[in-house]
Parts: structure tokens; C-alpha cells; sequence
């Protein structure tokens, strides 16, 4: 378990934090179900920017692709900061 304060590990038989000296409050760790609703709505929006982008594409070659570049932007940049999390946490 982890503490609500700091996030750090806490020792089970410690009534308080030994890293932030706060009284020890579980935080529980989450799992991957625990993160299933938001995995869904970004695969869904990823689905939705690519719809749009193949109804832009005919009409308005630029914008679709802008469109495109978006999308692919923040996946990169969700992915990067997964990484980050996974690192340094």
C-alpha cells in the first residue's frame, strides 16, 4: 500500500509514513481495470479523429491532415508521458 500524502511505499506495522512522517493512510494501488473507462475513451477518440479525418480528407485535404497530425501529437505525447510516469514514480 502506498500513502495518501507522499505515494510512497508504507511499511505495514509504521503507524505513519517514515518518508513524509504523515499518519498512514492506504492509498491503494490501482490496477489496469482500474484505468479501462479512460483506455476506451481514447481508443474512441482516436476513432472519431480518424472518421472525421477520412470525411475531411475529399473536401479539405489540408485540414484533414492537420487533423491527423493532432491526433498522432497527443498519442505521442500520451505515450511519452506514460513513460515519464512509469520512470520516475
Amino acid at each position: 500500500m502506498r500513502c495518501a500524502h507522499c505515494g510512497e511505499l508504507l511499511h505495514e506495522n509504521l503507524p505513519y509514513c517514515s518518508h513524509c512522517g504523515e499518519n498512514a493512510k492506504p492509498l491503494a494501488d490501482k490496477t489496469i481495470a482500474d484505468y479501462f473507462l479512460w483506455f476506451v475513451l481514447g481508443a474512441f477518440l482516436n476513432l472519431f479523429s480518424i472518421v472525421l479525418y477520412a470525411i475531411l480528407y475529399k473536401g479539405n485535404p489540408k485540414k484533414a491532415l492537420a487533423l491527423l497530425l493532432g491526433m498522432f501529437t497527443l498519442f505521442l505525447w500520451y505515450g511519452f508521458d506514460q513513460v515519464i510516469n512509469l520512470i520516475f514514480k
